[in-house]
């Protein structure tokens, strides 16, 4: 709390988080660039655009990546990387059309899935605890593998107390979790800010131009386009 109102904090003062859905995809390497040296370009063509902060999504890069982040100077929010089935009705149309509260205790329930993402998801906070870069850690994405988020997010919470958790970015809210992260694809932006933790935009947009000689195949993505 600063001022009794809920804040991101940078080193115990608030700050601002400005950032991008970075998806890892290269277009001379695709999920790695060509070189090392495409990874300090990437970084530092989004700070010349204005923004301070790269949300990792879904992917642990190679620990160059972390280090250029710490001495470029831009906050990196990582994604554990979720597995499990994802259905479409269930992890997204129906948090879509408004229901976002809905325990996750029985959600995802293949015990060797939850296995695998317990240990991969402690396997990543020991692969980037030293990288001050990193400063806040999202556990779940969209109802994609969630389970049991409450739990999980005691449990990193006892892994690291550095970082920012975000126990479930997008659909459903859970009680447990350091902020409230919000994805607003369909409707107008209109939020109110929440009165016990921050407020994190964490993916809105997804707008789409079609530029010539960078396009592969017919189809086009976004949930609006522009010529």
């Amino acid at each position: 709390m600063v001022n009794g109102k809920p804040r991101l904090c940078l080193n115990g003062k608030p700050y601002l988080f400005n950032g991008l859905l970075d998806q890892g995809y290269f277009h001379d390497g695709i999920f790695l660039p060509a070189t090392p040296e495409g990874y300090e370009k990437d970084i530092l063509l989004a700070k010349s655009m204005g923004f301070n902060t790269l949300r990792k999504h879904i992917k642990v890069e190679p620990q160059i990546f972390y280090y250029l982040c710490d001495t470029l100077g831009i906050a990196v929010f990582q994604d554990m990387v979720n597995n499990s089935k994802y259905s479409f009705f269930k992890d997204t149309v129906r948090p879509t059309i408004g229901l976002r509260r809905r325990s996750d205790s029985r959600m995802h329930n293949n015990i060797e899935s939850r296995a695998a993402f317990k240990k991969c998801m402690k396997e990543t906070v020991n692969l980037l605890y030293n990288f001050p870069s990193v400063v806040y850690y999202t556990i779940f994405n969209e109802g994609w593998g969630q389970f049991d988020s409450e739990l999980l997010y005691a449990k990193l919470c006892d892994m690291d107390q550095t970082r920012i958790v975000d126990s479930a970015s997008g659909w459903f809210t859970p009680k447990e979790s350091d902020v409230d992260s919000r994805h607003i694809y369909f409707r107008k932006p209109v939020l109110s800010v929440g009165e016990d933790r921050p407020l994190v935009l964490s993916e809105f947009g997804g707008y789409s131009h079609r530029v010539k000689d960078h396009l592969f195949g017919e189809k086009n993505y976004g949930y609006t386009s522009y010529d």
